[in-house]
């Protein structure tokens, strides 16, 4: 089954995006602070799948702390915002591991992360793995290959001290 185009999708609630940026912000600020339950946690959420049912319940079980009500699924599958934020706090651990400098600075958009190892004025950069894996991105049709892709740019990502905004990431 293919995913609709992004303008027949109903937007997520607002409180799925606020509710990442604070736990991931949180997570952040414990992890910089050198609190050695934060590196716990954050080694914990690395090795989770966020694209299944499973996954998402692990991650909510490690690092939800009273979620809004709008994000919570109403059955026995996890919601989009569930999926969007667990998927948002597994790349946040992987970008940040061993990182002194923030990963999550909110205001850099997946676009303006990209860009920044794309070099867009280079006539080559069609061809970098940045791009490669965006494009692929951008092609993707479900949970697991959106996901796939992101967790290898958040890799790019890491590898270059690119920062990113996770909250945004759950749009």
């Amino acid at each position: 089954m293919t995913e609709k185009p992004e303008s027949d999708r109903e937007p997520r609630p607002r409180s799925a995006q606020s509710y990442a940026g604070q736990v991931v912000s949180q997570l952040q600020g414990t992890y910089q602070s050198g609190v050695p339950s934060a590196r716990a946690t954050m080694a914990q959420l690395r090795r989770l799948n966020p694209a299944t049912d499973e996954g998402v319940l692990e991650v909510m079980s490690i690092a939800f702390a009273d979620p809004p009500e709008e994000i919570l699924g109403r059955g026995d599958s996890a919601s989009r915002e569930e999926i969007a934020v667990a998927s948002a706090l597994v790349l946040y651990s992987i970008h940040q591991q061993s990182k002194s400098q923030p990963m999550h600075v909110p205001g850099v958009g997946l676009g303006a992360a990209v860009r920044r190892l794309a070099n867009p004025g280079d006539a080559d950069s069609r061809e970098k793995p940045v791009m490669r894996r965006f494009q692929s991105l951008n092609t993707a049709t479900d949970i697991k290959e959106i996901l796939y892709h992101l967790r290898g740019l958040v890799q790019q990502f890491r590898a270059n001290d690119v920062p990113l905004d996770y909250s945004r990431l759950t749009r």
